[in-house]
Parts: structure tokens; C-alpha cells; sequence
């Protein structure tokens, strides 16, 4: 089969970060967070692409068969997106790329994703006419804002009770499922007609600090009793 008629797997995973310290290649078990999603891709038979700044990154990405997109150092900063990534990507390789290709997104920080989960949701999005399926998990929690100068309840009109609220869906960065086209003439990653997909918060879960690395390490060792 053509390679431009299969899913590719776009991983960004920049070396720099303040709050974890190489975040990306930081071990989880016995493996480097950048290896559970090359370890999804591969698991799948998707081509890999690994997004990054990190000549250490990237040694491990060769290392696992991944392709490495070098990431520009201006593209590689705190305040840099996921978009501006991919895009660079995407307009260096157009020639080895079509349109209705479908691209999956995959984050370094959530290592308890399934592959069977990735899977099943690639056959919703291939089998739709949406532009982005993305991953959620269900929240029940009361959230409140301030405004003008007080607290104001977002489940304004719910009841208290946790167990009679309906859900929120919170978008845990797990996984993202689009096409090239969309990606070259949107702005945003999820733009146009968008589709959340459901998984649990231990598969959404998304290390970003220090104590976040503490509970992925506590699931890790218990990781039977959670999936």
C-alpha cells in the first residue's frame, strides 16, 4: 500500500522544560517517557515521527526506528504550539504527504494510553466526516470563576450532589486525529467539526509537574490494579 494512504504518528517532544527537567527522556519504569507513544505507534504499524530540539531525544527516537523531524530552536520554546510544530513538518515533507492523510498526535506525557484505545477511535474518525477527534475524560467536579470581584458557580443551575451533575469532558492532550488538509488550512488543531472521544483519566493522564511524575510512577507500579 501506498505510504501516503496510511496513518502517520506526529510526536512533539521538545527538550526544554521548566517544571520536570528533560521531561521527555526523564525514565518512567524502566523506559523514557518519549517511549510509550513510539511504543503505541509501532504497536499499531504506523509510521512514527518524532518532533524535537533534543539531540538526546532524537538519538533515542532513531534508536526505536522513528523518524525525527528537527525542530527549529524559535519553534522550540515554552510558549510554542503543537501547531507550529506540525505545520513546519508537514510543509517540508508536502511532496511525501497527501491531503486525506490522516495524522494522529500523540503526547510524551501520557504514558498509560492503550494502543487498542488509539485504535478504536482511528476507526470513528476514518469512518466520519468530522476534522478532529480528540481525547476527553468525564470531570463531575463544581468549578467556579471570579468575576466582577466574586466567585460565580459554572454548574450554575446543576445540582450539589456530584452523582446527579451530567459530565464535563476535559481535553487530557492523550490524542488528537486529523488530516493534513486540516492542518494546513486551520488555524487551530481543533477547528471546524470536532468530535470528542472518552477515555479513562488513568489514560489521560498528563504528567506535567513534578508531582504528576510522583502519582505516574505510584500508577506505574500498580498499573494492573488501574487498567
Amino acid at each position: 500500500m501506498n505510504k501516503k494512504n496510511l496513518p502517520l504518528v506526529f510526536i512533539p517532544a521538545r527538550g526544554g522544560s521548566k517544571r520536570i527537567k528533560n521531561k521527555n527522556i526523564k525514565k518512567l519504569g524502566k523506559n523514557p517517557l518519549i517511549h510509550y507513544p513510539i511504543e503505541n505507534a509501532k504497536q499499531l504499524g504506523f509510521e512514527v515521527i518524532v518532533s524535537t530540539d533534543s539531540a538526546e531525544i532524537a538519538s533515542y527516537s532513531y534508536s526505536k526506528n522513528a523518524s525525527v523531524h528537527n525542530r527549529p530552536k524559535n519553534i522550540s520554546k515554552d510558549s510554542s504550539t503543537v501547531e507550529e510544530a506540525i505545520k513546519h513538518y508537514l510543509k517540508k515533507n508536502q511532496n511525501n504527504l497527501n491531503g486525506e492523510q490522516i495524522i494522529i498526535i500523540l503526547s510524551a506525557c501520557s504514558p498509560f494510553l492503550k494502543s487498542e484505545t488509539i485504535g478504536k477511535a482511528l476507526k470513528i474518525f476514518a469512518n466520519s466526516s468530522i476534522d478532529c477527534l480528540f481525547s476527553t475524560h468525564e470531570s463531575y467536579d463544581d468549578y467556579w470563576v471570579v468575576s466582577e470581584n466574586n466567585l460565580k458557580r459554572i454548574r450554575k443551575d446543576e445540582p450539589r450532589r456530584q452523582q446527579d451533575r451530567k459530565p464535563f469532558f476535559i481535553e487530557n492532550s492523550s490524542f488528537y486525529i486529523t488530516r493534513v488538509s486540516n492542518l494546513l488550512s486551520k488555524k487551530y488543531l481543533i477547528d471546524g467539526i470536532n468530535k470528542n472521544y472518552n477515555i479513562s483519566s488513568i489514560e489521560g493522564f498528563d504528567i506535567n509537574d513534578n508531582s504528576d511524575f510522583l502519582i505516574a510512577e505510584f500508577i506505574q507500579k500498580n498499573l494492573s490494579k488501574f487498567l
